[in-house]
């Protein structure tokens, strides 16, 4: 979740890099910022159900997959288009991973200690807006250059693919050898 919520507030502490080095305007950056929510207007509903018709653990793979490519996008190129393309596809995976996540949490905690993985799985999401929204200040050598920082937002992507590709086979020995909850086919309402 970290790396899902420092990728999503990367944008507007470039925004001065943007509008002199870029030529970008205040609405292209609010297009940047914006066209993340769109394809999540929908794409939350299909996420549930892919999650669970091929299960938490690969659909989170998938998902972190399009966050981290959509990063990725977003810095190789200083031209709208290609940027909101990133954007559009960092969206397209963002909110289904924190679906995934979700449900991930659920399935490994129970009772009291629910409450406190979910709020421990915010405290990292949230931790991650703190760290891009003041990475001026601590990152203040990489913002001479417009790509610089989104580069920073790449290898966040990378850090939580990694994170998901190591819980992806942990969960898979454990389910060997543990009775856990049934991985996708979640209750059925």
């Amino acid at each position: 979740m970290f790396g899902n919520y420092y990728i999503y507030d990367s944008i507007s502490p470039l925004a001065d890099l943007l509008k002199t080095q870029l030529g970008f305007s205040d609405a292209n950056i609010g297009l940047l910022n914006a066209i993340y929510s769109f394809p999540n207007i929908i794409m939350v509903l299909v996420g549930g159900i892919i999650i669970d018709r091929i299960g938490t653990r690969k659909a989170v793979l998938i998902f972190t997959t399009l966050v981290m490519l959509g990063s990725l996008l977003t810095a190789i190129k200083g031209d709208i288009f290609v940027m909101a393309a990133g954007r559009l596809l960092f969206g397209l995976g963002a909110e289904s991973m924190i679906v995934a996540i979700t449900t991930i949490i659920a399935r490994w905690f129970k009772g009291k200690e629910l409450s406190f993985a979910f709020g421990l799985n915010l405290t990292l999401a949230r931790l991650g807006s703190f760290m891009a929204l003041n990475s001026p200040m601590w990152a203040k050598s990489y913002y001479n250059y417009w790509q610089n920082p989104l580069w920073i937002s790449v290898y966040a992507g990378i850090s939580a693919l990694v994170f998901i590709a190591i819980y992806y086979f942990v969960d898979l020995a454990s389910s060997k050898k543990y009775e856990l909850p049934p991985e996708g086919n979640q209750d059925k309402v």
